[in-house]
């Protein structure tokens, strides 16, 4: 914890640094999960690259839009950490190869998401993620 109280993940593992166009890509794909907007979510893994012509949008969309309502739950009983891991299952099955340093971040907030669930089992992970992504709207808003 620093000074300020802010709590502060170290990991003394891997490191990874997102780009500009990653951090994007990482609210998008958030944003995507929260508004249940597969469609969006297949043309940014096309606009970045991470599928090729040979996979099924179609397919891959419905894949992901089964995923993202699924996980339209009660808070209770949302679990980040399942979601990333069922939705790198759905990846894998459609060859998205996603870049070593996004994948990265999403392991980080898995155990970011143990560490706040043993600090405050009532977090609210849903509205946490709703903020974030506001913050960035308007921050984006400003540039």
């Amino acid at each position: 914890m620093r000074p300020d109280g802010v709590l502060v993940a170290i990991d003394f593992g891997m490191v990874g640094v997102l780009d500009p166009e990653m951090k994007q890509a990482l609210v998008t794909l958030l944003m995507c999960v929260l508004n249940r907007d597969p469609g969006r979510l297949v043309r940014l893994f096309a606009g970045l690259h991470l599928i090729d012509e040979t996979v099924s949008t179609d397919e891959l969309r419905e894949d992901l839009g089964r995923l993202i309502h699924f996980y339209h739950m009660p808070v209770g009983h949302l679990s980040v950490t399942r979601l990333l891991q069922d939705l790198n299952a759905v990846m894998r099955a459609h060859r998205v190869e996603l870049p070593a340093d996004l994948a990265l971040t999403l392991k980080v907030l898995m155990t970011l998401e143990s560490l706040l669930r043993r600090l405050d089992p009532e977090l609210n992970v849903l509205e946490v993620a709703r903020s974030f992504a506001a913050r960035v709207r308007v921050g984006r808003l400003r540039e």
